[in-house]
């Protein structure tokens, strides 16, 4: 278990099965660039924590990924430059064809019970651990509609997740 791309069951000699939990694509995009604050791993990250940039900033500057759950759920090994609207059509064949359960975030009581009957084990309370110091809800409607724009591809899918999970 973790944090993996479709694809990692071609290293895996046991048995698997794929779930994945999907966060509203806005909020997790401002989460990434506050986490980048706090812990800068990669050169792009460093470059938001070094310079602090605003958000809009590393946003028009293209410092972190977008549309990151379509492109770990299609597999792709393009760059995180490149923006293939491909990559939404290959997800959703995954989704559909590989994934035992795909869960909303902002649904998180209703996910976790789904998960339970899937795997067919209790799960307990979630971890309320992973939690950054900040809201995503204070930014400007406008920068919010600039960081959906730039994660089209995973607005689209996290709208359909979300119809069908309904």
């Amino acid at each position: 278990m973790g944090h993996f791309g479709y694809g990692i069951h071609e290293q895996l000699a046991e048995p698997w099965r794929y779930v994945t939990m999907l966060r509203d694509p806005v909020d997790r995009y401002i989460s990434s660039y506050h986490h980048a604050l706090r812990f800068p791993g990669t050169p792009r990250q460093q470059e938001i924590a070094n310079g602090k940039l605003s958000l809009e900033q590393a946003l028009d500057a293209h410092l972190l990924p977008e549309n990151l759950m379509v492109r770990l759920l299609s597999g792709t090994r393009k760059s995180l430059r490149q923006q293939d609207p491909g990559m939404l059509d290959e997800a959703r064949h995954n989704v559909a064809e590989h994934f035992a359960a795909v869960l909303v975030m902002e649904e998180m009581d209703a996910s976790m019970k789904r998960l339970e009957t899937v795997l067919g084990i209790p799960l307990g309370e979630p971890s309320r651990l992973n939690r950054g110091p900040r809201s995503a809800a204070g930014e400007s409607p406008e920068l919010r509609a600039a960081i959906a724009e730039a994660n089209a591809l995973d607005v689209a899918l996290y709208a359909e997740v979300r119809a069908t999970a309904a």
